[in-house]
């Protein structure tokens, strides 16, 4: 598995029209690597993919701090 979630896989970045690159900055990815265990990547991986189709790119960008 890749450590990193590029935000262009998530459902809500193509609807979210300009404001990709102001919301997410320089990073254009998730760094999945910072987690401890492999199980816990997939399963934040898996969350973003979901979260993604369910709310906006800007309220993934603030959810990722926490």
């Amino acid at each position: 598995m890749e450590n990193r979630l590029y935000y262009w896989e998530l459902a809500c970045y193509e609807t979210s029209g300009n404001l990709p690159q102001r919301a997410i900055g320089k990073s254009n990815f998730i760094d999945l690597s910072l987690l401890p265990k492999e199980t816990m990547r997939e399963e934040y991986r898996r969350y973003f993919l979901y979260r993604g189709g369910q709310v906006s790119l800007n309220t993934i960008c603030h959810e990722k701090a926490y």
